[in-house]
């Protein structure tokens, strides 16, 4: 019985079913579908985020985003740091205060490090880093219908030019939120 499976099987990888001429012209379609997709921009067009707010929206404004609500409440500085946590030489740590509302049906997964980053006016990013917040660090599912309020930490160059807060789901097609984060917020402090 053995042995019969055994040939079974040598036979399936040794004498295939389809012809060489056959299996090739199926990977030259592949190859040319795949190419086709490529220049003509469609995958990009399927996957570019589709901005629901202007790049520059204002602190305490709140904008709405997939059915989940985002109102950035202000943000601080902070030069110094605590022992054992402070920012690097020529950097400083820029923390907004944001509130985030589940609007939607189903929980809603929260993790920063992915949904939140800071541009400046010349396209650099700064992800999340470890900075010392006044609140805890949610990381895990907003029940429908719940508020948080939470700092996020990002450290940025001293006088980073017109700072953005970004927010965005990732998912295809997911709506973009940008906030400006500037001297103008009325919420702002500065540590020194």
């Amino acid at each position: 019985m053995m042995k019969i499976q055994t040939e079974r099987l040598k036979r399936m990888f040794v004498e295939p079913r389809v012809s060489y001429g056959v299996f090739f012209a199926g990977i030259v379609l592949m190859a040319a579908v795949s190419f086709a997709a490529i220049v003509s921009g469609y995958d990009r067009a399927l996957l570019e985020p589709t901005p629901v707010a202007s790049l520059h929206d204002a602190i305490g404004e709140t904008m709405t985003a997939a059915d989940v609500a985002f109102t950035v409440n202000g943000f601080r500085t902070d030069a110094k740091g605590v022992p054992g946590l402070s920012p690097m030489p020529g950097y400083e740590f820029l923390i907004p205060a944001v509130t985030l509302t589940n609007n939607t049906g189903a929980d809603l997964e929260m993790i920063p490090l992915l949904y939140f980053y800071i541009k400046d006016s010349e396209g650099n990013v700064y992800h999340p880093t470890a900075a010392p917040i006044m609140t805890d660090q949610l990381t895990g599912p907003i029940l429908p219908g719940e508020t948080v309020r939470e700092e996020i930490g990002f450290e940025v160059p001293l006088g980073i030019d017109r700072p953005a807060l970004y927010f965005e789901r990732g998912t295809p097609g997911h709506p973009v939120v940008a906030v400006d984060l500037t001297d103008a917020g009325a919420s702002s402090t500065t540590i020194k």
